[in-house]
This record gives structure tokens, sequence and C-alpha cells, in this order.
């Protein structure tokens, strides 16, 4: 019996590698679905017996089969003035589950599993953009995203931040698409796209400046097809503006709602921009803790790195978590920081004529996504909003870049793989601590 290379090398190709680590991840985010209750991350998603917060907005919809907005002021109730689409999808899963459970309670439960499988959609799409900006390092840069810890946090929380970033990854991908081969038919799913996310939440708004980008790059390119591109923006504008703004412009309308809405502060004491300075919100040193003080911390960038790795959640009463927790903490302010300093190098000395690359279009995203975060903290400053649940097509873009920028190859893989190792160890041990 000789032994087939051919077979084993068709066997262990990429492309099965990154299917395998994608089933892997999934089955991972299911795992952690099933071992966390639904408010294991988060504070503010209300409960059965409460008719507020993300967990009220499910059951009238469930309850009554009609939006909130139809009959109750948006800003009266606590999460209540999102848009509807995550909740709406919600009710639809609890009412299947119910198939299966005779149990409200776990019917509300299982939608973690729906937030799992967005976040293995995502993972399809991701899969897509690896390959559509031909990464070298693929697998590398498939399993940094697979194993990233913001994926398993929002892979087990209810609210609709797993729906924006599975909304605002398509869309980057067709933007992307678009970028490439500028067709109609590739516009025209971007734009349907775009309204499901706005749909979704507002803040996925910022991908408009992301395809703007994409637009103007092709369009200061092509010449010869300007007036053809400028039909196509037309058209998307007649797809997105209804399927997009309908309900803000109902809320706004019947409630006088404004489209922006965000539910101001509670507590005047918890108001970060009255307490601080603008030096104090950006440089106050908050990294000798790995996680978040939501009575002291005000470093937004800190807060960021804390909750795209552990959200609300605090391990150091388990120390083989917590040692682990450590490592990945200073690896990813370490991987941050050189993300941010190579895009500032970037637009500071890159000649005009690399703004019509891909390279161009993920370092501005992410200029983008960053700023919009900021934007938020200062206009919203919460200690609980500096959150990168907002802005997690972030290490999407900066993991690609790595890839394409990065020369040096120790600190081109070892600085990623070691987040993704150390992540891949922390959920093990994390499992075996809740499960056995």
């Amino acid at each position: 019996m000789t032994f087939n290379t051919k077979k084993l090398n068709a066997i262990f190709s990429e492309k099965n590698i990154m299917y395998f680590i994608g089933f892997a991840a999934f089955c991972f985010y299911l795992l952690l679905a099933y071992s966390v209750p639904f408010d294991f991350f988060n504070h503010d998603l209300g409960g059965l017996n409460v008719k507020r917060g993300h967990m009220g907005y499910f059951w009238h919809i469930w309850e009554n089969c009609s939006l909130p907005v139809f009959s109750i002021d948006p800003v009266t109730t606590e999460s209540y003035y999102n848009p509807p689409l995550h909740y709406i999808l919600g009710a639809l899963w609890i009412r299947i589950s119910l198939f299966f459970t005779d149990s409200v309670a776990k019917g509300f439960e299982w939608l973690q599993v729906l937030t799992s499988i967005y976040m293995g959609i995502a993972l399809i799409f991701v899969y897509k953009i690896l390959f559509l900006l031909k990464i070298k390092h693929k697998i590398l840069c498939w399993s940094f995203i697979c194993f990233h810890p913001m994926m398993f946090i929002m892979s087990s929380i209810i609210n609709n931040d797993g729906l924006a970033f599975l909304m605002m990854t398509i869309v980057f991908y067709y933007g992307l698409k678009w970028f490439y081969n500028p067709t109609f038919k590739t516009m025209i799913k971007a734009s349907i796209f775009i309204g499901l996310a706005l749909m979704s939440k507002f803040g996925t708004v910022v991908i408009l400046g992301v395809l703007a980008c994409i637009f103007a790059s092709r369009f200061l390119k092509d010449k010869e097809k300007r007036k053809s591109y400028i039909y196509q923006i037309i058209a998307s504008a007649l797809i997105v503006l209804p399927l997009g703004g309908w309900y803000y412009g109902y809320a706004y309308f019947k409630w006088n709602t404004p489209i922006n809405y965000v539910q101001g502060l509670k507590d005047p004491k918890a108001n970060l921009g009255a307490k601080y300075t603008l030096i104090e919100r950006f440089t106050h040193n908050e990294y000798s803790d790995f996680y978040i003080n939501l009575k002291k911390d005000r470093n937004m960038l800190a807060l960021g790195i804390k909750t795209s790795l552990f959200d609300e959640q605090n391990y150091s009463n388990n120390k083989i978590l917590n040692t682990i927790a450590g490592g990945m903490f200073y690896m990813s302010v370490f991987f941050f920081a050189i993300i941010c300093f190579n895009m500032l190098s970037y637009f500071l000395y890159c000649p005009f004529s690399k703004f019509k690359t891909p390279n161009f279009v993920l370092n501005f995203t992410i200029f983008l996504l960053l700023s919009s975060f900021v934007y938020f903290n200062f206009w919203f400053p919460h200690p609980f909003t500096a959150n990168f649940r907002y802005i997690p097509l972030f290490f999407i873009c900066a993991i690609c870049l790595w890839d394409k920028t990065i020369r040096d190859k120790r600190l081109l893989f070892y600085l990623p793989s070691g987040i993704c190792f150390f992540s891949f160890v922390f959920y093990i041990v994390f499992f075996m601590d809740k499960l056995l």
C-alpha cells in the first residue's frame, strides 16, 4: 500500500483547515451560549418579569405580534428606541423554540442560539473577505477572527449588537466586491443589506462612510464610468432610504423621537464628560487591571480594549483565567497600538495615488470606526458606552491590514496567534470550570 501524499495534501488543504477551524469556533459559540445565562456579559437586558430593555422588546412583539413603536413612545421605555429587525427575528425564534419546550423562560434563553447563528453566518462572509482581499496568511487571520473573545461575547448576548455586526460584515463584503468589480447587481445587494443593517441598529450608519470611501476610490479611478456609478448610487438610495429609514421616520413623526436618539444618562454622577477632562478620557492609566470598573474607569481606549476581551465580566476570582486574561489583555493593547500607528503613518506618508487601493479602504474603515467610537463616547459619556461591541468590524480590518503591512515575520505571526491561542485556552478552561 503506497502513501498517497496528494490525497493527504487535499485533506489538509488551506480551505479544509479553515472549514475545520470555523466549524470548531461555531461549536464553541454554541457551547458558550449553553454555558452562561443571557445576561452574563451585560447589565441592561431587562428580564421576563420586567417589561423593559431588550427582553421587554422581544416580549412585546412575541405577546402582541406588534412593534412597541406603534403604541408606546420609544423614549419612555428602555431600549424600545432601537430599530426592530433583531427583535422581530427574536420573537419568531421564541415561537419556534416553544415547539420544543413548554418553558417560556427557556424559549427566551434560547435566543443565545440565534445570536450564535448570527456569528456563524458572519464567519462565512469573513471567509469570503479574506479571499477577496487576497490575504496571504489566511489561516492565521481566520483563526484570529474565529477565536477572538469579541466573537464569543457577541455569540452569547441577546441584544442587537450581533445582528448589527453580521449586517455590517455582509455590507463590507459586498462593498469590497463592488470595489473590485463595480457591477449594478453587487450595488443592489449591498444596498439591501445596508437597509437591513439600519433596521438592526442605528450605529451601523457608520458603514455608509466606508461605502462612500469605496465609491470615491472607484469614482476617481474610472473616469469613463462615472456616469454609470452615479446611476448606481441613485438606485442604491432608492432602496436604502425606505428599507432602512421607515422606522426612524415613523418614530419621528408619531412620537417626535430624534433619528439618532440614544437613552440619556439617568444618573448625573455617571456622566464621565462632566467629571473628567478630555486628556483624562484618553490618557488615564487603567492598564494595570484587565477588567472594567464602571465606577472608576474613564479612559475610553482602555475600556474599549477591555470590553473587546471580557465585556463587563471580571474573572479575577479564578487564578488560571485571570493569568490567561492578563496575557491576552497586554498582547491586545500592543496589537491595537501597532494598528493605530500604522494607520496614522499610512495617512501621513502615503502618496495620493495609493488612495485608490484596498489598503486605503481598510485604513479608512479603521479610522472611521475609531472616530465614531470616540464621537459616541463624547456625545454619550456613559462608562458603559466605551464598548468595542459597537465597532467589531475593526478587528476584521485590523487583521487584514496586519497581514498586508507587517513585514517582521516574528511579529506578524506571534502577536495575533498569541491572542488567538490565549483566547482558545481561556475558553477551554472556562468551559471546564462551568460544565465539569
